[in-house]
C-alpha cells in the first residue's frame, strides 16, 4: 500500500514532488527487499549453525577418540619396550645371582642403578625396575631413580621393598601375561606396563620388569589434542558459516527480489508493468536454475493469468447479459399467464406458480369461456428453463385459441394437441388438466390429459382423487381421441390442481413428498380460502425440501365453490389482484 500511494504521488504531484515520491518509493522496495533478504539469510544460517555444530561436535569427539587410542597405543608400545630392553642390560644371570644372594660393592651397585636410570631417562621413563617376590613379599633388585636423587644419596637402593603392589600386578606374577595399568602408588600417579619373564630352565616366573609413565604428562598430551581438534573444528565451523552467509545472500537474493516483484504485481491487480517484466527477465536469466524456473514459471502464469482475466470479463458481461435477458424472459413469460382472475360469488379461485429456473415451463389459466361458465387449467411441459418456457409460450397461444373456437374440455384439448403436434420438431409434449364449471350449477366437465390427478375435498371432509385419465399427453401424436367426465361441485367443495412439481418434490435425501402427504395436508383443511390452502400446501413443500434445490417447477390451482368470492393471483411468490 505504501509503495502504491507513492507510485500515486509521483504521477499526480509536480515534477519535484514526483521524483520525491519515485525515490521514496525505490528506496521503500530497496529496504523491504533487504530486510526479506537479511531474514531469509539469517535463517538459512541458523539451521547451517545447528547442522554444523552437531556435525562438529561428533567430528570432534571420534577425532579425540581415535587420537587419544593412538597416542595410548603407542604409550603402552614404549613401556613394552623399555621393558625388554632393560632385560637385556640386567639379564637372567644378574637375576639368578641377585636371588641367590650375591652380594655388590657400592661402587657396583651404584653402577648398575645408574646403567638402569640412564636407560629409562633415554626412554622418558618415570620409573623402570624389576620386581621379585620372597615369601609373598616383593623387592625391587634394581630400579631407576631421578638423577637429584643420586646427587643428594635418596635414591633406591637394591633389595628396596615395594608395597603398593596392584592386584594387576600379582596376576603377572602368577601367570606370566603382560598387562596395563593406570594407578597411584607413594611416587605418584602412573601408567604401567608389567612384563614378566620365567627364569631359564624353570618355567615360571622369576620377575617382572615394570616401566611407569606419569599420568600428568600423558593427560596433559591429551588435553593439547582435545584443545587442538576443538579449534580446529570452530575453525572449520567458523569458515563454513561464512562460506554459507555468502552463499545464501547469492541464493536469495534473486528469490527474495522476485518475491517482492509478485506483491507489486498483487498490488497492481495482477498487472504486470514493462520494467517489472524486464526485471523477472533479468532475474530468469542471471539467476541459479531453480530461481530461474520459478521467475520463468511466474512470467508464463501471470501471461496466461492476464489472458483468463480478459476472457473472464467477457465471461462475466456475457453472463450478466444472459441474466438480464433471462430476467426479461421471466417477466414476459409471467405475463402471458392471466393478469386478474374473473370474479364470481360462489367461486373462490386461487392460482400461483413458482419456476425452478429464471423461466418456467408450468402455465395455469382460469377465464370465462361466457358469462357462466369457467375454463380452469394446469399445464405441465416436459422439460424447464428456456426450451421448456419456449414451449409454454406455443402452448399458451394455442390455448387462447381452442378456447375461442371450442366450447368443450375434450375439444380443446384435441385442437391443442393436434396443433403442437404439427409444430414439434422438438419432439416435446405437454401434459394438461382442463375443466370448465358452469358457475349456476356447479356442473364441472373435465379432461386429463396424462396429468397428475386432481383432488376434490367435499364439505364433510372426505377427501376425493379425480383419477380418471382421458388420454395421453398433447404433443406426442396427433389425431388422438380425447374424453371427458362430469361431476357436479357441492357447496363448500374445494377443487385442487397441481403440477406433479409438488408431488415429486424431493429433501436431501431424495425422498419424495408424494401424494401420501398432499392427502394429508388436505385432510386438515376445514372452511379456509382458497388461497390460504394452496398457500399451507406450499409451505408443506418448502419446508420438505428444506436446503435441497427446487427440482421441477410447482403450479397449484384451487378453487372453492362457496358464496362470499376473494379471487387472487400469485405469480412467483407474489400476491396481487391485478398487479403482476
Amino acid at each position: 500500500m505504501m509503495q502504491e500511494t507513492f507510485s500515486e504521488m509521483a504521477a499526480a504531484s509536480p515534477t519535484g514532488v514526483g521524483e520525491i515520491a519515485g525515490a521514496e518509493c525505490r528506496a521503500s522496495s530497496a529496504m523491504t527487499e533487504r530486510r526479506g533478504n537479511g531474514t531469509l539469510r539469517r535463517r538459512i544460517l541458523w539451521l547451517v549453525a545447528a547442522v554444523n555444530v552437531a556435525s562438529t561436535i561428533v567430528a570432534c569427539a571420534i577425532a579425540y577418540n581415535f587420537q587419544k587410542q593412538a597416542f595410548l597405543h603407542g604409550i603402552d608400545r614404549v613401556l613394552i619396550a623399555g621393558a625388554r630392553g632393560a632385560q637385556h642390560i640386567h639379564d637372567d644371570e644378574f637375576q639368578q645371582l641377585m636371588l641367590a644372594g650375591q652380594e655388590f660393592t657400592p661402587e657396583e651397585e651404584l653402577l648398575h642403578l645408574k646403567q638402569i636410570s640412564s636407560y629409562a631417562n633415554q626412554l622418558r621413563l618415570n620409573y623402570l625396575g624389576a620386581l621379585v617376590e620372597r615369601d609373598g613379599r616383593y623387592f625391587y633388585t634394581v630400579t631407576s631413580s631421578p638423577d637429584h636423587e643420586f646427587v643428594d644419596g635418596t635414591f633406591d637402593r637394591m633389595w628396596t621393598e615395594y608395597t603398593d603392589v596392584t592386584p594387576a600386578l600379582r596376576a603377572s606374577f602368577r601367570d606370566g601375561q603382560v598387562r596395563f595399568e593406570e594407578h597411584e602408588d607413594r611416587y605418584g600417579s602412573f601408567r604401567s606396563a608389567y612384563v614378566p619373564f620365567r627364569n631359564s630352565g624353570e618355567g615360571k616366573v622369576g620377575y617382572v620388569y615394570v616401566a611407569d609413565i606419569g599420568l600428568d604428562m600423558i593427560y596433559g598430551h591429551l588435553h593439547r589434542t582435545l584443545a587442538k581438534t576443538a579449534f580446529a573444528g570452530l575453525l572449520i565451523s567458523v569458515v563454513s558459516l561464512w562460506m554459507t552467509w555468502l552463499l545464501a545472500g547469492h541464493v536469495t537474493r534473486p528469490l527474495v527480489r522476485l518475491a517482492n516483484m509478485i506483491r507489486q504485481v498483487i498490488v497492481q491487480d495482477f498487472g504486470m508493468q514493462p520494467e517489472q517484466r524486464s526485471a523477472i527477465a533479468w532475474i530468469a536469466e542471471q539467476s541459479h536454475e531453480e530461481v530461474s524456473h520459478v521467475a520463468r514459471a511466474f512470467c508464463k502464469m501471470e501471461s496466461r493469468l492476464e489472458e483468463y482475466l480478459v476472457e473472464l470479463q467477457a465471461t462475466t458481461a456475457e453472463r450478466e447479459r444472459m441474466a438480464s435477458e433471462l430476467s426479461i424472459a421471466h417477466d414476459i413469460q409471467m405475463g402471458l399467464l392471466p393478469r386478474e382472475l374473473p370474479l364470481r360469488e360462489n367461486c373462490d379461485v386461487f392460482a400461483r406458480v413458482i419456476p425452478a429456473k429464471e423461466v418456467g415451463g408450468d402455465l395455469f389459466d382460469v377465464v370465462m369461456l361466457d358469462e357462466h361458465r369457467m375454463l380452469l387449467v394446469v399445464a405441465d411441459v416436459s422439460g424447464k428453463g428456456i426450451p421448456g418456457g419456449m414451449f409454454m409460450a406455443v402452448t399458451k397461444t394455442l390455448l387462447d385459441a381452442a378456447t375461442a373456437s371450442c366450447t368443450n374440455p375434450a375439444e380443446i384439448v384435441r385442437f391443442l394437441n393436434d396443433r403442437l403436434c404439427a409444430q414439434n420438431d422438438a419432439c416435446m409434449f405437454v401434459t394438461m388438466f382442463l375443466a370448465v364449471l358452469d358457475t349456476r350449477t356447479g356442473c364441472l366437465e373435465y379432461t386429463n390429459a396424462g396429468h397428475n390427478p386432481p383432488y376434490l375435498r367435499h364439505d364433510d371432509g372426505t377427501l376425493e382423487m379425480l383419477s380418471a385419465r382421458h388420454g395421453m399427453a398433447t404433443g406426442i401424436a396427433a389425431g388422438q381421441d380425447y374424453g371427458s367426465d362430469t361431476l357436479t361441485l357441492r357447496s363448500d367443495d374445494l377443487l385442487l390442481i397441481y403440477s406433479d412439481g409438488i408431488t415429486e418434490a424431493q429433501d436431501c435425501d431424495e425422498q419424495l413428498f408424494d401424494e401420501s402427504r398432499l392427502e394429508a395436508c388436505l385432510a386438515n383443511v376445514g372452511h379456509e380460502a382458497a388461497g390460504e390452502v394452496a398457500a399451507d400446501v406450499i409451505q408443506r413443500v418448502m419446508e420438505f425440501q428444506g436446503t435441497a434445490p427446487q427440482a421441477d417447477d410447482i403450479t397449484i390451482l384451487a378453487l372453492r365453490y362457496a358464496a362470499g368470492v376473494s379471487v387472487e393471483l400469485e405469480l412467483a411468490g407474489k400476491s396481487s389482484g391485478a398487479e403482476r
